[in-house]
This record gives structure tokens, sequence and C-alpha cells, in this order.
């Protein structure tokens, strides 16, 4: 398929994904205010450091080997074999996991406030949850950008649906629930499609774990665990210090801003690891990745700048329509969120880079570093400036981890380019 094609069917999707995303949040704002904002927000990173132990492998490292061997059947199969015993076995240690911290009081107390949430069934999800995200990502690698499309359409419809449902019987952890049964009603859907169009009966592989797959895929595995344990965790952290300095309510408005960011940037992140990942993994020579990467690097920054601009204009009708009264204290912090996320757009297209290229060393301390440096900016800004110091501590973190996205692209192509010329 064209890069056009796949430009315009990614743009369609991540819309529709943007209006199903802006829709779940408006529903979770509606029914449980700003506090329940922040609940919400706490659930979703502490579920995603679990399951993403069940998926680190698969997301990047499977798109990444299958789609470099995209022109060899045998080779494909085989990455698609050991793909899903690598996919199971990892679900499995996440329901381990998942189970192990559901035991936790503070989990209890973090993720599900209310007591409606039963966290001891969530380990028996997360298997399926694995499953779908190493289905999406054999779809990504292969190129089947249609059955790719309407796997992430069946998961918005699924998060809208769930929590719509699950919120108007009365369950206030209805929008927690619709982010655990999304990824398993999108894989059954997405499956009963592929059988009907298929003449093959069988849509999955028989799972098989290889030495050599399982070598390959490990540094994949360990950076997709250090970028689930960073991340969410951090924004775990970062919230749970606004609450403690701030009250609650603060915490709410500060995750309604930096989910507002979040979301308009899905248009970016949706390209990069439709086109971006897959078109990375097969270039060879130097100099054509090192093109490669600074076009999308300008390409991806433009594109973030100019829907920065129109999200700013229309900043006030926006978070009336998504979020109704009592967020006004958004606007404090919600433009310096905007500014950050400029920065760590450009900072991402590098980060695709070293996690495609598996080099796991560079990786850790890339994400130790720039999570580290966020988490204690918001510890002093906010202690400092309040709650507008969340937002000073949001372009503070951007500029360290830009910087950091810069010294590893000079260290890295500019050290290699002049030992390729040295030996030449």
């Amino acid at each position: 398929m064209r890069p056009l094609s796949i430009a315009g069917l990614s743009a369609a999707e991540t819309i529709f994904r943007l209006i199903c995303a802006l829709i779940a949040v408006r529903l979770i704002s509606a029914f449980g205010g700003v506090v329940g904002v922040a609940n919400y927000g706490q659930f979703q990173n502490l579920l995603s450091v679990a399951t993403i132990i069940g998926n680190g492998a698969v997301v990047v490292g499977l798109v990444t080997f299958v789609s470099r061997h995209d022109r060899s059947e045998r080779q494909r199969a085989y990455w698609v074999q050991a793909g899903f015993g690598a996919a199971l076995s990892c679900g499995l240690l996440a329901g381990v996991v998942i189970g192990a911290l559901s035991l936790l009081p503070a989990a209890e107390q973090v993720v599900n406030p209310t007591g409606d949430l039963n966290l001891l069934i969530l380990p028996l999800l997360a298997p399926v949850v694995s499953l779908y995200y190493y289905r999406v990502a054999i779809l990504n690698g292969s190129g089947k950008i249609y059955e790719l499309i309407a796997s992430k359409a069946f998961y918005s419809i699924s998060l809208v649906v769930v929590t719509f449902v699950l919120l108007v019987m009365g369950l206030s952890s209805g929008a927690e629930w619709g982010l655990a049964l999304a990824p398993c009603i999108a894989l059954a859907l997405s499956i009963a499609i592929s059988q009907i169009r298929s003449s093959k009966r069988g849509v999955l592989p028989v799972p098989k774990l290889r030495r050599y797959a399982v070598r390959r895929l490990t540094p994949y595995w360990i950076m997709g665990v250090i970028g689930a344990c960073c991340t969410p965790i951090t924004l775990i952290a970062i919230r749970l210090t606004v609450a403690d300095k701030l009250g609650w309510h603060a915490a709410g408005i500060w995750e309604a801003a930096w989910r507002l960011t979040d979301i308009y940037l899905l248009v970016i992140t949706n390209a990069l690891i439709v086109y971006y990942v897959p078109r990375l993994s097969k270039i060879r020579d130097l100099i054509e990745e090192r093109d490669f990467v600074v076009k999308t690097v300008v390409i991806s920054v433009l594109i973030s700048s100019f829907l920065a601009l129109g999200f700013f204009i229309f900043q006030g009708l926006v978070v009336d329509i998504i979020y109704g009264n009592g967020f006004s204290d958004i606007y404090y912090i919600l433009w310096m969120n905007i500014v950050a996320s400029i920065i760590r757009v450009g900072g991402w297209v590098v980060s695709y880079n070293i996690i495609a290229r598996g080099k796991k060393t560079q990786f850790i301390l890339m994400e130790l570093g720039s999570s580290g440096v966020l988490y204690l900016a918001n510890l002093v800004f906010v202690e400092h400036f309040g709650l507008i110091g969340a937002g000073y501590a949001s372009i503070f973190g951007a500029i360290v981890y830009g910087l950091a996205c810069v010294s590893y692209f000079c260290l890295t192509f500019l050290k290699r380019q002049g030992s390729r010329h040295a030996v030449s």
C-alpha cells in the first residue's frame, strides 16, 4: 500500500479514535467530576505498568522483525508463530504481576477508591490483552493496514460503549472496566472479521517458544518494561504529589490538562507506529537512516505545532465541551503542557529509533533520566509555585528529554558516520 494511502487511513482512524477518547473523557468528567478524572488516570497508569509486561516485546519488536522479513513467507511465519508464544507467555507473567499488585492495600487506595472494581479479575484479562497487542503488531508488520485500522477502531468503540453502559448502570468504576475489557472485545471482533474474510480456518497460529526469537525479542521486552515502569509510575507519583500538596481537585486538573495534550498527540503517535517504525526497520544504510529520522522529526514537529496552535486557539471551547464546569483552573497549566508536547514529539521520533534498533542501554538511561527529572521538577516546582509549577515542570522535563535525544542522535549518527568515512 502506498504511503499516501496509509497516511489517509491512519489519519481517519486517528480522528475516529480521538473522537472516542474525547467522548470517554467527557463521560468520566460528567459522572465522576474532577476527582473521577484523577482516579481514572491513576488506574490507567497502574494498569499500563502490568499490561506492558505482557506486550513490551510485541509492540515494536514483532513489528520490526515481521516487516523486515515481509518478502520471505517462511521467515515471517516463523516470527508470527514465535511471537504468539512470546506474547502468551508474557501475558501470563503480566497476570501474575497484576495479581500481586492487586493484593497490595495501596492498590485499592490508589486505583479503586469506590470499591466497585474487582482487581482480582484483571489477572485473568492480562493474557487476552497481550494477545490483542500481538495481533495489532502482526497486522502492522505484515502491512495489513485495513485489518489493523479495524482492530484499533474496535478497541475505541468498545472503550466508549462499555464505559457508557456501566456508568449509566451506576457503576462508578465503569471507565476503569472499559479500559480493561476494550482490548478483549476488540481482539474477539478482529479475529471474527478475519475468520469471515479468510479462506483459512485458523487465524491464530500454534504458539511456540523459540530460543532464537526469545533472545532477539528480549531487548524489546526489557525496553518495554522499563518504559512501562518509568512513564506511568512517574505520572502516578506526580499525581500523588500534587494531591498531597494541593488536594485531589488539583490532581484532577493536572490529569485533565495532561490527558488533553496526550489525546491530540494521537495523530502523531499513531503515524509513527503505523508508518515510521516498519519503514525504519527496513533501512540498512546509515546516511539513509539519518536522513529519514531527521525528516520525520521535522515533519512531526511541524504537524504537532500546527495542531497545538489550533488547540490553543480553541482551548476554551474544547475544555467546555469535554470537561464542562469545574475545570477553569486548567488554563493555568494547559498552554505549558501544549508547548512541552511539541518538544516531546521530536524526542519520540528519536526514541522509536532507539527501540527499533534494540539499543536497550541507551533507552533505559534516557527513560530513567527523563522520568526522574520530570518527577523531581514537579516535586520542587509544585512546592514553590503551586499548580502552575506543574506546568513549569512539564516544560523543563520536555527540554531535558529533547536535549538527551539530540545528544543521542549526534553521538550515534555522527560518530558512526565518522567511523565509516575513516574506514573508507
